[in-house]
């Protein structure tokens, strides 16, 4: 995974991060610090990495069965979505598994995160969620 500093007139390569055996297939980026990338790779491993500090992965997170299809992140959490039909979820900080999502009848292609309504927030529900479509077109919304 290459990160490239866009703020010179012509863009260069700022760090290359490295730590996947097999294709990079999804990428996310926290929207409240840019250093902080989330991957997932053909070698069904998620990588969270903080490009400030080494081009090394802080975390490798395993699970999946089958190669990594879709990434999304949240503040705190990243979702991670794959050819064996699950959407696993991995604490930013740690790298620890919170929740593995099961319910899709294919392989999960494509995930976005929603802020929760208030009302749900207000009653203790989590504040976001997850929108996964699986490759058998059947899209499933989550509490995160």
């Amino acid at each position: 995974v290459v990160c490239w500093d866009l703020s010179v007139s012509r863009a260069r390569p700022k760090v290359t991060l490295v730590g996947h055996t097999q294709a990079v297939t999804c990428v996310a980026v926290h929207k409240g610090c840019e250093s902080r990338v989330a991957s997932g790779s053909l070698d069904r491993t998620v990588l969270l990495w903080d490009a400030e500090r080494s081009n090394q992965p802080a975390h490798i997170c395993r699970g999946h069965s089958m190669k990594i299809a879709a990434i999304e992140v949240t503040d705190k959490v990243v979702f991670s979505g794959s050819r064996d039909g699950s959407v696993r979820m991995w604490e930013w900080d740690s790298g620890r598994p919170l929740r593995v999502l099961t319910g899709h009848s294919g392989p999960v292609v494509a995930m976005t995160t929603m802020v929760a309504p208030a009302v749900l927030q207000g009653q203790g529900a989590a504040a976001y969620r997850i929108l996964s479509l699986c490759g058998a077109g059947v899209l499933r919304l989550w509490n995160g």
